[in-house]
């Protein structure tokens, strides 16, 4: 059965929302050690908490097989069509390809396979933005190299080159593939730069907890002198954690006020009495108390699974 042009490039940007959404570090970490990768360090199941959790081997095959998911499909849409497929309207031709590269990164942040949980974008931004910027994807690579060099925070260096590629896309608008598919068109530049700042945006957003911690000073640098290399696994609960609870709501999937990620099944959680805010219980007491403004709150101590003390059993 042949489909028309529209139809093709509608299955093209619903199959590419699809691969997008493949947890590659999750895939990787579990082949490599039978870990469920997001129970570990930062709970990402980004290229850098793989490498910080079970070494740079599944890392590295990490972050190849998230940058393949971003570069393939849009390199092959912008091979497969041609603007001679819709009436050589240039404008529609630019809008599919800018869409697939668009779901691609979507789908990472956003994958349908795990509720939504995704990735933070920028392995598989790297290969769509190679795909769209060819060569000149050097530049960004370039700039991140420079800001890890000198302050050696990934996450740091991650956003700062997001931001690279718009610029690049801007400098270099005439001599990069995607517009020279379609030479004449002012319509690729303007598609172009709106969606590599939008990338970039949503790039930063989704590392808005290292900058957080960047600010407290609780963001690690790699290879810092006297840090280990890589985060231990959480404290699995005991028996002895476990007798005798009533429960109360589930905090698991809530996010921590202070350092943004999320709660786990493992996790010590504290709620605060006045505010409500919710903690992992390291993070309360490594800020000694509620973070929010002119909040007296004190804590109400919450056992894991989301569960409280029994009454009369002692709060922490």
């Amino acid at each position: 059965m042949d489909f028309d042009p529209i139809t093709k490039a509608v299955l093209a940007i619903v199959c590419s929302y699809l691969v997008g959404s493949i947890p590659m570090g999750l895939i990787v970490a579990r082949i490599a050690r039978g870990i469920d990768i997001r129970e570990y360090g930062s709970g990402n199941i980004g290229l850098t908490n793989v490498i910080r959790t079970i070494g740079w081997g599944p890392g590295l095959v990490t972050g190849v097989l998230d940058f393949l998911k971003g570069f393939l499909p849009v390199f092959f849409t912008m091979q497969y069509f041609d603007p001679a497929n819709f009436a050589n309207v240039n404008a529609v031709y630019e809008m599919i390809i800018i869409l697939v590269a668009a779901v691609i990164i979507i789908g990472n942040l956003y994958p349908v396979y795990l509720l939504f949980r995704g990735g933070k974008g920028v392995a598989t931004g790297l290969g769509v933005m190679s795909a769209l910027l060819g060569p000149f994807i050097f530049v960004p690579i370039a700039v991140f190299g420079l800001i890890l060099l000198i302050f050696r925070f990934v996450s740091a260096a991650s956003m700062i080159a997001a931001v690279a590629v718009p610029v690049t896309a801007l400098i270099f608008s005439n001599k990069i593939p995607y517009v020279l598919k379609t030479p004449e068109s002012e319509t690729a530049i303007i598609m172009l730069s709106v969606f590599t700042w939008v990338t970039a945006i949503l790039i930063i957003w989704r590392h808005r907890a290292n900058v957080v911690r960047i600010v407290k000073g609780t963001e690690p640098r790699v290879g810092k002198p006297g840090e280990p290399s890589l985060p231990t696994q959480k404290k699995p609960v005991d028996d002895s954690q476990k007798k005798a609870t009533r429960p109360v709501k589930s905090y698991v999937g809530t996010t921590c006020v202070y350092c943004s990620e999320k709660i786990t099944v493992d996790d010590e959680v504290i709620e605060c009495s006045t505010c409500d805010a919710v903690y992992h219980a390291d993070c309360w007491r490594k800020n000694s108390g509620c973070v929010t403004e002119n909040c007296p709150g004190t804590p109400v101590h919450i056992s894991p699974s989301g569960t409280e003390p029994e009454k009369g059993e002692e709060s922490k």
